[in-house]
């Protein structure tokens, strides 16, 4: 009984890791997502994605609205995202989340997300639930870098630290709420 215990918590650990899709560009998540994010017009990203370090994921002057669902895992990896309006959107229960912690010996340190908008950015909340970009790590916190020609408005929460520092945010034109 026991041996079919660990087998079954090796299956379910295996298969969740195996839940989040691969993404390093716009177009990987408009293949992976082509209802949601067809080469044109407006795109939502719903799914989990593993993201390696060094990924640009420009959308070309396009609308991309990270859904509640969405997660993107960055780890200690820094990541930019380029785009007209971005918006991690959140419902009465899931935020989208940007997850940049850095929480291993080998990844240590918090990410960075570097966001660069021509129009908005929108981190969201609905009731108590938060889109989310977290940088923290466990030696330090990384850093969140959002730049827009329009307003930069956090409802959600935006995050990074350790123990005894804080992570660098740079944030222009910036609204929190």
């Amino acid at each position: 009984m026991r041996c079919q215990l660990v087998i079954l918590v090796v299956v379910l650990t295996s298969s969740k890791v195996a839940a989040a899709l691969n993404a390093c560009t716009a177009n990987d998540t408009e293949i992976q997502e082509p209802a949601g994010c067809p080469a044109s017009g407006a795109c939502s990203i719903s799914k989990p994605y593993s993201v390696a370090d060094g990924c640009v994921f420009d959308f070309a002057g396009r609308n991309p609205t990270f859904a509640p669902t969405a997660v993107l895992l960055i780890g200690s990896g820094t990541v930019h995202f380029v785009a007209n309006d971005v918006t991690l959107a959140a419902n009465a229960s899931a935020g989208a989340y940007i997850n940049a912690r850095g929480q291993s010996a080998t990844q240590a340190l918090g990410g960075t997300v570097v966001v660069n908008a021509t129009g908005n950015v929108l981190i969201q909340r609905k009731g108590n639930t938060r889109a989310r970009i977290e940088v923290s790590g466990i030696q330090a916190g990384g850093t969140i870098q959002l730049t827009a020609s329009g307003a930069i408005t956090i409802a959600g929460r935006r995050g990074g630290y350790r123990r005894s520092a804080q992570s660098r945010h740079r944030l222009k034109g910036a609204t929190s709420t």
